[in-house]
């Protein structure tokens, strides 16, 4: 399986920053002078959201191969969890990804 591509809205701790880019390609969204456009372009390839702010539903209809969004914060209410649940229902998020995802995911370290 060839490495999710992953879309970061904003800037998060750069331990785990590091440890994503070692893993993934990553698009730094915040980065971007022209948002849109950068979306237009990698929005079609992108896997999985690292989040630390919105995600609604433009953002998510803008993904369509979107598999897994990850929040940093306290709580999701930032996530539109009806959208997420309804670009999910298209069995996007399978057994698959998940096998993928999570080895990775809980081996990053979180101390500096």
């Amino acid at each position: 399986m060839a490495k999710p591509d992953i879309l970061i809205l904003r800037p998060v701790m750069q331990t785990v920053t590091d440890q994503l880019a070692r893993r993934f390609p990553l698009s730094r969204l915040w980065e971007e002078s022209d948002r849109d456009a950068f979306l237009d372009r990698v929005g079609p390839g992108i896997r999985g959201v690292v989040a630390g702010g919105p995600v609604d539903a433009a953002l998510i209809a803008r993904l369509p191969a979107l598999e897994i969004v990850s929040n940093f914060g306290v709580g999701y209410d930032g996530v539109d969890t009806a959208a997420c649940a309804a670009a999910c229902s298209s069995s996007r998020l399978s057994a698959q990804t998940w096998q993928y995802f999570w080895p990775r995911y809980k081996n990053i370290g979180w101390s500096t």
